[in-house]
């Protein structure tokens, strides 16, 4: 072959590495982001659950001013409102992947 052919050759095999290559990197990106997506449902179901905890102690102030966890109840309960407020971490955020 000549010299013509054989570079066609070589970027035919390079183009078709590169081809493979992006094929595998995102394959692995789509599943990095559902497991991403995973952990943030199972994050926002504990901090939920924790809250609505927190939010039943903060209640029962109400019937008992003089107990201290249930004020202790309450600060933790407006400290994790005005982070969540502050961060946005309940806003749900579009990401584009490609």
């Amino acid at each position: 072959m000549n010299d013509a052919g054989q570079s066609a050759d070589e970027r035919l095999r390079v183009l078709q590495w590169a081809e493979r290559n992006a094929e595998g990197s995102l394959k692995q990106l789509l599943e990095s982001r559902g497991l991403i997506h995973a952990q943030a449902t199972t994050l926002a179901t504990v901090l939920l659950a924790g809250l609505g905890g927190a939010l039943s102690q903060a209640v029962r102030v109400m019937d008992a001013p003089r107990d201290l966890i249930a004020w202790g109840a309450v600060a933790c309960t407006a400290y994790l409102l005005s982070t969540a407020v502050r961060k946005r971490c309940f806003l749900a955020v579009r990401v584009r992947v490609l």
